[in-house]
């Protein structure tokens, strides 16, 4: 299985998340986590974990960013609650526009 690198952004969102995400992954800067040891398998089961607790929790946002062959511009994209941008494939470039 091939590494690449994961980003998770984090706003809002409860304490517990931190702590996971820290077991995990390095804190770059406040709720900013990145990894390029975790192998497709080990990001699935972490973002499985935060969207159960999203689900009860129902506050915050977070955003999963990860190298994905198969999606526009090889970027995959996993988003928890409100965003403030939407994410659109226009040619297979990725590009983002605010939401309205």
């Amino acid at each position: 299985m091939s590494r690449a690198l994961t980003l998770v952004i984090t706003r809002d969102v409860n304490s517990r998340y931190r702590g996971f995400l820290r077991s995990a992954m390095a804190e770059i800067a406040s709720g900013i986590y990145v990894s390029t040891q975790l192998n497709s398998d080990a990001r699935d089961r972490l973002y499985e974990v935060i969207r159960e607790w999203h689900e009860t929790l129902n506050s915050g946002s977070i955003t999963m960013i990860w190298r994905d062959k198969d999606a526009a511009a090889d970027i995959g994209i996993r988003c928890l609650g409100t965003t403030q941008k939407d994410f659109c494939d226009v040619d297979g470039f990725l590009l983002t526009r605010k939401k309205k």
